[in-house]
């Protein structure tokens, strides 16, 4: 099952809709964002900025997509470990706080293979890192 999704980006040419599913990844333009190891293994960061959509100067979101060509460590859903984990991510600008408003997991590289699991609720906000991933997309989307 797909999840059509509207969005608008920064440029107002690019506006319309794009369905979230099995296929997320063929639906972005994925730029690599950071380079970054965890538990020893190396995992990418791609951003789509054509989707970032702004709500006045208080937030914006933004789809990311972290993905481990190894498999993510120590992670197991049901029997198999998750390769690709794409969500869209709210940043509450002046309060420094972000949430995920959309995640979905996949078995494979690059977002192929099989939704393993898939969150359409927004989780609370939290407060972002110093210095971390969040933090340098805060300072990027929230100028």
């Amino acid at each position: 099952m797909n999840t059509l999704v509207n969005f608008q980006s920064a440029q107002p040419s690019k506006t319309g809709q794009f369905s979230i599913g099995v296929n997320t990844a063929a639906h972005a333009e994925w730029s690599v964002y950071a380079e970054a190891v965890e538990k020893g293994k190396p995992f990418t960061v791609y951003i789509d900025k054509d989707t970032i959509k702004y709500n006045g100067k208080h937030s914006a979101e933004i789809w990311t997509m972290f993905d481990f060509p190894k498999g993510r460590m120590g992670i197991v859903i049901g029997d198999t470990t998750p390769f690709t984990l794409v969500k869209l991510e709210k940043y509450y600008c002046s309060t420094r706080l972000i949430e995920d408003v959309y995640t979905e997991t996949f078995s494979g590289s690059m977002g192929r293979g099989e939704t393993i699991i898939k969150l359409s609720s927004p989780t609370a906000p939290v407060p972002i890192v110093p210095n971390s991933k969040e933090d340098s997309t805060l300072k990027l989307l929230c100028k």
